[in-house]
């Protein structure tokens, strides 16, 4: 399985339930149609003001497939699954390494002390995003259970840190670290697929302390700024032993599954 630690992906959430014995996880996904079906015709003009004001950049340069639950990219053909819970942190990821032009409030500047402070409170300012981001990033970097978010302990502390934050169930950690893992691998894809220059790829064999051996691929490539950069590709499961001929079916397999077999540039195997 290859690599979580890269960006993950943030989580849209609004109008949460704070009762610390019953979350709401899910948020507020109304659409402004039902809204409008509800609350009357003559309030149309409001709520849909209300819905254009929170607009993502992501959906003024992506289309939507209800029908096949997709995002295109209206300036290239690039084409990404919609993330169940809403999140639209890949989409942005691909607007500003393809298209940054179109990121507005993004640009270089020179800013001073007060302007750093500032940003940077922003930046950690609370929000039901930043902080299921963050949940899920501590639940993997330090090996978490995912029922750890059930303990009522844990519950506790946090509602006293922050009543607002919203507890989700060890199920939702779970699919949003897949979630989580789909955006990443899928920008990686992206990016690898890409690339005009060829790859090169390290290999290292192990055998894990419960006995399952493993096979680490790490992808190094110089971008399109000129920057060596590298990423582990894939944790392989590998059947049988550490034979040549099983490591080159590994690879030859995860190559494959990135579609990567034409961009090999040299690869090396750690045989210590």
């Amino acid at each position: 399985m290859a690599s979580t630690s890269g960006s993950a992906s943030s989580f849209d959430l609004s109008d949460i339930n704070t009762d610390i014995d019953g979350f709401d996880i899910e948020g507020d996904k109304t659409e402004p149609e039902q809204v409008n079906n509800e609350l009357g015709n003559e309030n149309q003009e409001i709520i849909i003001e209300r819905y254009k004001k929170k607009t993502s950049v992501a959906h003024l340069n992506f289309t939507i497939n209800k029908q096949n639950n997709t995002y295109s990219c209206i300036h290239c053909s690039i084409t990404y699954k919609a993330s169940k819970d809403g999140s639209t942190s890949t989409l942005i990821k691909h607007l500003r390494n393809k298209h940054s032009n179109l990121i507005s409030g993004e640009k270089k500047v020179v800013v001073g002390a007060m302007d750093k402070f500032v940003k940077q409170a922003d930046e950690l300012k609370f929000t039901q995003d930043n902080w299921r981001n963050d949940l899920i990033k501590w639940v993997v970097v330090n090996d978490q259970p995912f029922t750890v978010v059930e303990d009522d302990h844990f519950k506790l502390m946090l509602k006293r840190l922050n009543r607002e934050a919203t507890i989700p169930s060890a199920v939702t950690i779970c699919k949003d670290i897949h979630q989580a893992f789909n955006d990443e691998q899928t920008f990686i894809l992206e990016e690898l697929q890409n690339m005009p220059r060829q790859i090169s790829f390290t290999l290292d064999a192990w055998t894990s302390k419960n006995q399952i051996p493993f096979l680490g691929i790490t992808a190094h490539w110089i971008s399109e700024n000129w920057e060596l950069k590298k990423i582990t590709l894939e944790f392989y499961h590998l059947k049988g032993p550490h034979s040549g001929e099983n490591l080159a079916i590994a690879f030859f397999q995860v190559l494959k599954n990135y579609k990567l077999l034409t961009k090999v540039g040299i690869f090396t195997y750690n045989i210590l």
